[in-house]
């Protein structure tokens, strides 16, 4: 196509010491360097371990002994790799959501998972008075089992569960709790601490939103954020002012640790993070009666607003922490 044989051709002609097999190896092996040169470092992914650092970090996160619901390509296979074939975890059970509605799958997890009932006649989760649901498995095997977790959500057609069991989040997965079922605030902070992913975060500039790493680094910072959400859930709601107090607490910890360990290792944190640092540490702020504690919550909510209002954020509150600061004399 580009006449590459004529002038192979020409040159034997005029050259006839020039082999045209020699000039063909010589110039394959120069286009290869080339392409390795100029390409190597950036298709380069020997060093690239988000997908396995997600899977353990998964792993790592879920109480001794849970069943763990997975679902999903990136989530089902990076967990199945290090649990299965690497031995990680070998307390936890894994059973996948999908593959669940399969009338093979059961009996085969049967195997592996004895201790585990199956509700129904034809046990596979499917609607059906032979199979089960999601409220049938829970209130089959919740004594059986120290905790069940899952990764996001449960099967969105399937919300038998919902006025038996909560689902709070705990970390990098969220934990099933049954309606009634004490919570010790302090000891979810210590866990879902703990559980919070740490890890080198996907370039956002070499992987885009199109590659398994984007979704990594998006649900990695998403853990920290929802932890912190989870409490302040319970704080906008709950009727006694010493839990709203502890949970605007949990909240600011949270953040404010997360924030100091991302920033050291230089990981470009969404904005919003500086706007709800800023939120709850008002909040907590209006709750203590410490002279003390209150000025060293103004000084971390002035820090992280004018940080927000530095970054060009696009959002309908921005005017109103702007008037805040300026009538504070912080702008």
């Amino acid at each position: 196509g580009c006449g590459w044989a004529s002038t192979l051709g020409c040159i034997e002609r005029h050259w006839p010491a020039c082999k045209a097999g020699v000039l063909t190896s010589s110039t394959a092996v120069m286009l290869v360097a080339l392409l390795l040169h100029n390409n190597y470092a950036e298709r380069n992914e020997s060093q690239n371990t988000a997908v396995s650092d997600f899977g353990v970090a998964i792993l790592n996160s879920l109480t001794p002994g849970a069943v763990f619901f997975m679902k999903g390509d990136l989530v089902g296979n990076a967990v199945r790799y290090h649990h299965y074939c690497e031995g990680l975890r070998p307390d936890v059970h894994l059973l996948d959501l999908e593959l669940m509605t399969f009338e093979w799958y059961v009996p085969m997890m049967q195997k592996h998972l004895p201790q585990m009932i199956f509700p129904g006649s034809q046990p596979c989760y499917r609607n059906g008075p032979k199979h089960f649901n999601m409220k049938q498995l829970l209130d089959t095997n919740y004594e059986q089992f120290l905790a069940f977790h899952v990764f996001k959500n449960m099967n969105e057609a399937d919300d038998s569960y919902l006025a038996s069991y909560h689902i709070f989040h705990a970390g990098l997965t969220f934990r099933v709790l049954r309606q009634g079922d004490p919570l010790d605030l302090q000891l979810w902070l210590e866990n879902g601490l703990k559980a919070v992913p740490n890890f080198p975060v996907p370039s956002e500039d070499k992987y885009d939103e199109r590659t398994w790493e984007a979704v990594v680094r998006q649900e990695y910072l998403a853990a920290a954020v929802y932890l912190s959400m989870f409490f302040e859930d319970i704080a906008r709601t709950h009727p006694d002012p010493s839990v709203v107090r502890e949970c605007w607490q949990a909240s600011l910890r949270n953040y404010v640790r997360l924030f100091e360990r991302e920033q050291a290792k230089n990981t470009t944190l969404p904005v919003f993070w500086d706007k709800n640092i800023g939120v709850a540490a008002s909040n907590l702020e209006s709750l203590v009666q410490d002279e003390g504690q209150q000025r060293r919550l103004r000084s971390i909510r002035h820090r992280h607003w004018r940080r927000y209002l530095q970054s060009g954020a696009q959002d309908t509150q921005i005017q109103a922490i702007r008037d805040v600061l300026l009538a504070e004399g912080v702008i």
